[in-house]
């Protein structure tokens, strides 16, 4: 470890013991160079976890800087440009300063900047409704059932009838969401067919969007329907108006589809009779997260800067990243506030409807409609997301627009578009381009193994073993047939480290066992560590490795120091665990790595599978993927700026060639192929570029552009197309940065520059072909690849100027980069049985309209032939296609590959169907009198008497929930568990703990948790929960009391409580001083479980507290509700791979305190987490009640 590392590393402790103002949890990141903290201030819900990420720890603290971000979803725009401006001025700052100016900055800026807002105008009397959550530890009937004045509904209604019909008026289909007579309104959709937007067919299929799909943008409305006035003077840092930005079959999506999409549990449960519930779904575009972004954290203040100062959209965004730091007043001299003058731009885009064509976002506040701006501001991003970064949002400075959405060259923007899942949605691509993706993968697994990678990804933090005699390893016994093993020896362990405690559930390791003379390498992971050392394992892929390798001979000489296992079954073995940082290892070590990495990956269509088994699924919940592995494989996909499609299926040995119009294929299948190169031999598969990298296609046709216009009179076609032959190695960084001449690898005789031939068979000669071996160690092929690709050629196309090339005969050399274009690669491949099961997902686009017209002299040949080949018109752009159409084919088939709205009937547009405001209203309003009059009933009932509570009312005292437990009673009854049916008498209740009233922190986020646990239980069925918490019996806020019920039938733990008669599972969890930095203590009152070493599971320990990493400091975070604690301990105990059992020999007695307490420490111990520091007080420090 360099100087510089430990001094960072130093720096760090430091800052963990140091006290900040607004700063807590200053701990080490994820990643080297990472510090992660929290930031808190009374204008925040909850604490805002910021990362600080040294870019050099090398040259800490003289020329390192620091970027300073946050993953908040929340997070406000301000505070997110006030973070950036710190990251440009860290320059040789220490941590410590780093972390000071975070504080002082942000507390400065939510003191002056955020307070004041934009509402200095407004009047201090103005009546703006207030959105906090809550305000104070007593939650009053009126806030158990939250509601709005009926005057104030009425207002709210009929504005936003106004709004909308403004919005139908303008073209715009409208849906509305009620939800429950509480909350009559929370949802409304505005859409419009994808047809009335003039998109060309080439950029929907890039976009994976339909010409009859609508584009929908979804409006949650969770404290009614604010006013403009209200939104633009609002200081608040939470969003007052949620959005979602995607796609549908139909005007209006599914109720459930859009409740999904906000991820949130209304009252209405499905119902068939729901007319809602039968509509398509609502789904997700490629740029939706980017736009989601967009909105919910700037939206509102960019309306707000366009109505102060007149700017457009863009001048907006510019204009709100300059903000920080600075006052209203002189911001609004500097842009003339007002709206005269206002700068003018195009809406949507010049193809969009003429009803949308005028700028909404400048109406007057008596008119202006906010449902219509935001929708015409989405379209407005939609129609052109590839001219704006998808992280900064701001217009990116080229003169080149890419078929799909990018980013920036910002350090920042880059780092989060690779490192942070801000690129492509790898789920996506997977699903959609499966090939493409295996294709990628694997010419970057043969480029690193040849040593042929140009560029790496540096900073993603990616974990790898390294398998040296002097690389820290563990010596173990094993048993492989029980995937288990025990530690015996720790080697060349670091001082300072202790490889032994850092062993825990999910770590990765290699394991090296010596079977029949052989070395067998076996990548696994933890997946459970067992008592007395034990620990077991997942393996997801074996190897041998014969000893004939050269490899091998490391390993050998481990295995010769190894002492031999006594046990049966057992073996020795060594474990070398995924913990160096492969940005720190050299080139031969990092290319071991990275490809053990990927052969860790599962294949393509595995991957595929897994996704559309459970739609909604991400790749990061499959346990079977190693996260760096991972997190590699989206880098490849993501750096690749090339927009690659399969244009043919897999190729099976029995299909004719291409150019057999006689192969019995279906019409939907020639249709799907249709874009393929005619006639070409049998046993090549086909990869289009549909965009070659933005900067080299930009370059390209420049270049053709000039040339057209320096020679107008000429009738030759403007381009060539020709062979290029390369080694596989070689592709990853020809896809990415273009054929260049910068290395030498078959000679140059011909002079410098890049060759091509019009021959397919010389240019073949120089590819160099790999042979796919399925038990070599090292192979040049991805062992998860489902093609294995053996060769790959390319068509190019060339400026027709062989008069300037180097040469051009025998070969075309040429030494121009800026004149070559890759369009197509061609592969031979050896598939597997799966692969050629599913050869072809989906079309690559429109049909073929025709082929280009090629030179007659430079034509290009197929293999040993001197029949010409037939380029479909695809492998052009749609602008290059319809000049091509006119040369060749006359303007008769232009309306073909035009852009597609013709295709669409006017009368289907127009029959949208959706929602009128007026009737919805009537109805909306019908429910809210319902409900008023259902409140005033429940008003005249008398109030049930106080149970034995306290008269004196106490901060820890939850009085009315009791009375909400009480009026909830009838509600629940029915439930498989009711509420007050357990005998509170049988458990310990504790008083109120020493710290009740010294701890704000905690009696403020128990009260919420307490309000939101009620909510969910009034609104949703108990055995759908699987959980209860009876309001009634809590007077204790620090102790709630909590059953688990309703469990499958199938499973074991609820066929041992009906064969006992138990209805219930029943939990104590003790919040502590600290929660929620601390995470509260959890156990298992009864009945008792059958012990692990006896059989049992469901992660509870012997003393029957709850075995879980998300109850230590190690796993707990402070923004993890209890409603999302309950959810993982039920699947815990409802785990089948190693299932909970009752213990059948101990009926009545209950789990006591002291047992619990040890039994966590134990099992945390064994795992190397952190024990919570007021796990003590929890325990011992809690009074317990005189006795009586």
């Amino acid at each position: 470890m360099s100087s510089s590392a430990r001094a960072f590393l130093a720096d760090l402790a430091k800052a963990r013991e140091t006290q900040y103002d607004s700063i807590s949890g200053v701990r080490r990141g994820d990643s080297d160079g990472e510090v992660s903290l929290l930031y808190s201030n009374d204008s925040l819900e909850e604490p805002l976890e910021i990362k600080i990420l040294s870019m050099d720890v090398t040259s800490y603290p003289d020329d390192s800087c620091f970027m300073v971000f946050t993953s908040s979803e929340t997070c406000d725009t301000k505070v997110l440009s006030l973070l950036e401006l710190i990251s440009s001025s860290t320059r040789g700052s220490t941590l410590h300063e780093v972390i000071q100016t975070v504080s002082d900055q942000l507390t400065a800026s939510f003191d002056d900047t955020l307070e004041s807002g934009f509402g200095s105008s407004a009047s201090p009397d103005q009546d703006t409704p207030d959105y906090e959550f809550y305000d104070s530890f007593e939650i009053s009937d009126d806030e158990a059932f939250p509601q709005v004045e009926k005057s104030r509904a009425d207002e709210e209604l009929q504005r936003l009838c106004k709004d909308l019909k403004t919005a139908k008026e303008a073209g715009v289909t409208v849906g509305i969401f009620p939800n429950t007579a509480d909350r009559p309104l929370e949802v409304i959709s505005l859409s419009i067919r994808i047809s009335k937007l003039g998109i060309t067919s080439e950029t929907m299929h890039a976009w994976d969007i339909k010409v009859t799909d609508y584009i929908v943008l979804l409006m949650r409305l969770p404290n009614g329907y604010p006013s403009i006035a209200t939104l633009l003077h609002s200081s608040r840092t939470h969003p007052v108006v949620q959005f979602r930005f995607g796609r549908c079959s139909s005007a209006k999506p599914s109720i459930e589809s859009v409740r999904l999409a906000f991820q949130y549990s209304p009252a209405a449960t499905k119902n068939s009779d729901n007319p809602d519930s039968t509509l398509p779904a609502f789904s997700s575009v490629c740029m939706s997260n980017s736009i989601d972004m967009l909105f919910n954290k700037s939206f509102v203040s960019l309306l707000r800067f366009r109505r102060a100062y007149g700017h457009t959209w863009d001048e907006a965004q510019a204009t709100m990243h300059e903000y920080i730091g600075r006052i209203q007043s002189e911001i609004a001299t500097e842009n003339n506030m007002g709206l005269t003058g206002a700068s003018h731009e195009i809406p949507i885009s010049t193809h969009a409807p003429s009803s949308l064509q005028h700028d909404f976002a400048l109406d007057d506040e008596a008119s202006i409609s906010f449902p219509l701006v935001a929708m015409q501001f989405a379209l407005r991003r939609f129609c052109k997301c590839t001219e704006y970064c998808i992280v900064c949002h701001l217009k990116l400075q080229t003169d080149f627009v890419p078929l799909k959405p990018y980013v920036c060259a910002k350090d920042l923007c880059l780092y989060q578009y690779l490192a942070l899942g801000l690129g492509p949605n790898i789920e996506h691509e997977v699903i959609s381009s499966p090939y493409v993706v295996d294709l990628l993968i694997s010419f970057f697994y043969t480029g690193e193994t040849q040593r042929s990678i140009r560029e790496f990804p540096c900073g993603l933090a990616l974990r790898a073993p390294v398998i040296q005699q002097s690389a820290p390893h563990l010596q173990i016994e094993t048993c492989i047939q029980f995937q288990q093993f025990r530690i015996l020896l720790v080697r060349n362990e670091p001082m300072g480290t202790n490889i032994r405690k850092r062993m825990r559930n999910g770590d990765w390791f290699a394991m090296l066992t010596n079977k029949a003379g052989s070395i067998e390498k076996h990548t696994c992971y933890v997946s459970e560590t067992l008592d007395d050392g034990l620990y077991k394992y997942e393996t997801t892929n074996s190897i041998i490795w014969p000893k004939n390798r050269a490899e091998i001979s490391i390993s050998e000489l481990i295995f010769s120091t190894a002492v031999p296992s006594k046990k049966d079954f057992w073996q020795s073995g060594f474990i070398f665990p995924y913990e160096h940082d492969v940005d720190n290892l050299d080139a031969d070590q990092r290319a071991i790595a990275l490809t053990e990495l990927l052969d860790n990956l599962p294949s393509v269509l595995q991957m595929r599978s897994y996704l559309l088994d459970e739609p909604g699924r991400m790749l990061s919940s499959w346990k079977r993927i190693n996260p760096s592995a991972l997190s590699l494989m989206r880098w490849i996909v993501a750096s690749n700026t090339s927009y690659i499609v399969q244009d043919g299926p897999v190729p099976s040995k029995d299909l004719a060639a291409h150019s057999s119009n006689e192969n019995p294929r279906s019409a939907a299948m020639r249709k799907a192929t249709s874009n393929l190169i005619r006639p070409l031999e049998n046993g090549w598969m086909q990869f289009r570029f549909a965009q070659g990298s933005p900067e080299k296609e930009y370059a390209f046709l420049k270049t053709l552009q000039e040339m057209k216009s320096k020679n107008q009179s000429t009738a030759k076609p403007p381009s060539l197309f020709v062979w290029h032959g390369s080694p596989i190695s070689n592709w990853h960084s020809i896809i990415r940065a273009g054929l260049d001449f910068q290395q030498t690898r078959h000679g140059r005789s011909y002079g410098h520059g890049v060759y091509f031939s019009k021959h397919m068979e010389v240019s073949k000669a120089y590819s160099t072909r790999l042979d796919f071996c399925a038990k070599a160690p090292f192979r040049h092929c991805w062992m998860g690849s489902e093609l294995r690709i053996s060769l790959a050629l390319s068509i190019c196309e060339i400026v027709n100027r062989p008069e300037e090339f180097v040469a051009s005969h025998p070969h075309f050399v040429v030494d121009k980069e800026e004149w070559i274009q890759c369009r197509y690669l061609l592969i031979q491949i050896d598939p597997t049985e799966n692969a050629l099961k599913n050869p072809l997902f989906a079309p690559s686009g429109p049909e073929c309209t025709g082929y280009i017209q090629q030179d007659p002299e430079h034509c290009i040949m197929r293999e040993y032939s001197m029949d010409p080949l037939q380029i479909p018109l695809s492998a052009l752009s749609i602008a290059r296609q319809q000049e091509a159409l006119g040369l060749t084919l006359g303007n008769t088939a232009l309306g073909s590959i035009t852009a597609v709205t013709n295709k669409i009937d006017d009368e289907s547009c127009d029959s949208d169907s959706g929602d009128h405001p007026d009737i919805l209203v009537d109805d909306i309003l019908k429910l809210y009198r319902a409900h008023e009059s259902r409140k005033r009933q429940r008003s005249t009932s008398p109030e049930p008497s106080s149970c034995g509570l306290a008269s004196s009312p106490s901060p820890w005292k939850s009085t009315k929930w009791s009375e909400i437990g009480k009026k909830n009673t009838r509600s629940t009854q029915n439930m498989t568990v009711s509420l007050g049916s357990l005998d509170y008498k049988t458990i310990p209740q504790l008083p109120p703990p020493s710290w009740a009233t010294s701890s704000p922190m905690a009696l403020q986020t128990l009260t919420r948790e307490l309000k939101h646990i009620h909510t969910i239980q009034s609104q949703n069925h108990a055995a759908s929960l699987g959980w209860s918490v009876d309001t009634l019996a809590i007077d204790n806020l620090f102790q709630w009391i909590v059953q688990f019920h309703s469990f499958d039938s199938g499973l074991p733990l609820a066929m041992d409580m009906k064969s006992r008669g138990l209805r219930s599972i029943v939990l104590e969890v003790r919040f502590g001083s600290n929660f929620p930095m601390s995470p509260p203590f959890v156990r298992i009152i009864r009945p008792r479980f059958l012990p692990f070493l006896e059989g049992g599971g469901g992660h509870v320990t012997a003393g029957g507290a709850i075995c879980s990493e998300m109850l230590t400091n190690s796993g707990w975070s402070p923004a993890m509700s209890m409603e999302m604690v309950f959810l993982q301990i039920r699947l815990g105990l409802c785990d089948t791979e190693r299932p909970a059992r009752l213990d059948t020999r101990q009926r009545t007695a209950d789990y006591g305190i002291a047992e619990a307490v040890a039994a966590y420490i134990r099992a945390a111990v064994n795992h190397g987490w952190d024990v919570p520091e007021d796990l003590e007080n929890i325990h011992a420090g809690w009074l317990m009640p005189p006795a009586s």
